[in-house]
């Protein structure tokens, strides 16, 4: 495998550990203020955590990411910035307190 790409597995996988990391968080500030909206930044972020985890081992193995990881990749980027904006997006029909 050349060095580039360990180096691309390797960032992919701390990235997969960091998501991992603010999800765990995420959850534990859940269950200490009881706001369930939090529950969409864990999911958010947990997936965030799959796909870098996938990434890193596809990397791993394969040595090359083909178009159909790329579209998938983007996808899952793309859902965890809706899962992220969908408290926000709720809350916008709702009076203030």
């Amino acid at each position: 495998m050349e060095p580039v790409v360990e180096v691309s597995a390797l960032n992919a996988g701390l990235v997969a550990l960091l998501c991992a990391i603010i999800a765990a968080a995420s959850w534990r500030a859940m269950q200490r203020t009881g706001n369930r909206a939090i529950g969409y930044v864990v999911a958010a972020f947990v997936l965030l955590s799959l796909k870098n985890l996938v990434k890193a081992l596809t990397l791993a193995a394969v040595g090359v990411e083909t178009g159909w990881h790329e579209l998938a990749f983007s996808l899952a980027d793309l859902v965890a910035v809706a899962l992220i904006a969908t408290p926000l997006l709720l809350r916008r029909g709702k009076a203030p307190p």
